[in-house]
C-alpha cells in the first residue's frame, strides 16, 4: 500500500511539473499586444499590396489611362468640362453604375435613380466623396475603388461583398 501511495505521489508531482512546463511553453508563445498589432499591420500591408497588383493588372488589361490619388483611388475623367467643381460640404447629384471587377452590376442610377448627397456627410462609399471632388459639373469619369474606399470588410449587406474592389462610372449632373 505504501508503494502504491508513493508511486501516486511521485506521479502527481511529475504530472504537475509537466503541467507547469506546458503552461510555461504556452506563456512563451503568447503574443504581446504590440506583437499582435505588428502581425495585423503586416497582414493588412500584404492584403493591400496584393489588391493593388490585382487592380493594376485589371487597369492594364482594360487599357484605361488612369491616375492614382494618395488614397489609392484610380481615376480617369474621360469627358472634361471647365465648369463648377465639386467640393467637400457641397451638394452633388450623380448618375452612376457600380460594378465588381468581374463585371457584375451592383447598382445603377438607371435602376435606382440619380444619387444626391452632401460631400463628406453622406452614407455612400468613402471613395465616392473623394471621387466627385475630382470632377466638375457635367464631367464623366471612371473610378476604381480599392476595397478600403468601397465598403471594406463588411460589404454593404446587399449587393457588394466583403473586400470588393468597385468600378464606378460617374456623371456629375449637378453641383450646388
Amino acid at each position: 500500500m505504501r508503494n502504491v501511495l508513493g508511486i501516486l505521489a511521485i506521479t502527481s508531482v511529475l504530472l504537475s511539473c509537466d503541467g507547469c512546463r506546458q503552461q510555461a511553453d504556452y506563456q512563451d508563445h503568447t503574443l504581446t499586444q504590440h506583437e499582435m498589432e505588428e502581425q495585423l499591420i503586416a497582414l493588412n500591408r500584404d492584403k493591400l499590396q496584393s489588391e493593388n497588383q490585382l487592380i493594376n493588372t485589371f487597369i492594364e488589361e482594360k487599357k484605361w489611362p488612369m491616375d492614382e490619388s494618395d488614397s489609392g483611388l484610380r481615376y480617369w475623367i474621360y469627358e472634361q468640362a471647365d465648369t463648377l467643381r465639386a467640393q467637400t460640404g457641397g451638394h452633388v447629384k450623380i448618375n452612376y453604375t457600380v460594378h465588381l471587377m468581374d463585371g457584375t452590376l451592383c447598382y445603377s442610377s438607371d435602376e435606382e435613380g440619380a444619387l444626391s448627397f452632401t460631400i463628406g456627410h453622406a452614407n455612400v462609399a468613402p471613395g465616392l466623396h473623394e471621387a466627385v471632388c475630382l470632377m466638375g459639373k457635367t464631367e464623366k469619369a471612371k473610378f476604381v475603388f480599392p476595397s478600403h474606399l468601397g465598403w471594406g470588410v463588411t460589404g454593404d449587406s446587399e449587393k457588394i461583398p466583403s473586400d470588393a474592389v468597385l468600378i464606378y462610372d460617374v456623371e456629375l449632373v449637378n453641383v450646388w
